[in-house]
C-alpha cells in the first residue's frame, strides 16, 4: 500500500520512525518526499524566515503529487507546532476521496468526518494502526494483471 504521512515539521523524526515501521512490518511504500529533506532541523517558516516563492511552490507541488499517488494519508496530530501544512495535506486527501487516518487526538471538527478513521494517539499500539490500514487495504480495488 502507498502511504503519505503528514505531520508538523518539528515532528519529522517521529514521522520517519513511523515510515520505517510501516515499511519493515507491512512492506508499505511511503510517498512522503518531505521526510527525505536534507536539512531535517530547519523549518524556515517557524524561524520567521520566508523561503523564496519558487522553492515553496516546488515543495508544495511535490507534496500534493505524493498525496495523489498514495492510497491513504496518515496525519500525526497532537501538537500546535505547525504552520498548517499537514492540515492542507489532510484536506487535499479528503478532497481526492482518499481514506485518511488521524494518528493522535482529534483537534478540529473536520477530524470527525466519516472519511477519517481515528487511532487515539501515537502511543496506541502499532498493531491497532495496522488493523486500520488492513481494513482500508481490503477496500482498495486491485489492479488487473497485465496481459503479455
Amino acid at each position: 500500500m502507498k502511504i503519505y504521512i503528514a505531520a508538523s515539521y518539528p515532528r519529522q523524526a517521529e514521522a520517519i520512525k513511523l515510515a520505517y515501521k510501516l515499511m519493515k512490518h507491512r512492506g508499505d511504500v511511503i510517498t512522503s518526499g518531505w521526510l527525505e529533506q536534507e536539512d531535517k532541523n530547519a523549518n524556515p517558516c517557524a524561524e520567521g524566515r520566508t523561503p523564496p516563492v519558487h522553492e515553496q511552490r516546488n515543495k508544495a507541488e511535490r507534496d500534493l503529487g505524493h498525496i495523489e499517488i498514495a492510497d491513504v494519508l496518515i496525519m500525526i496530530t497532537g501538537d500546535n507546532l505547525s504552520g498548517g501544512g499537514r492540515r492542507t495535506e489532510y484536506g487535499f486527501a479528503l478532497g481526492l476521496r482518499k481514506p485518511v487516518i488521524i494518528y493522535g487526538p482529534k483537534e478540529i471538527i473536520f477530524d470527525s468526518v466519516d472519511a477519517a478513521r481515528h487511532v487515539d494517539d501515537i502511543n496506541t499500539p502499532f498493531t491497532h494502526l495496522c488493523k486500520q490500514l488492513k481494513t482500508i487495504e481490503e477496500k482498495i480495488p486491485q489492479a488487473a494483471p497485465e496481459e503479455e
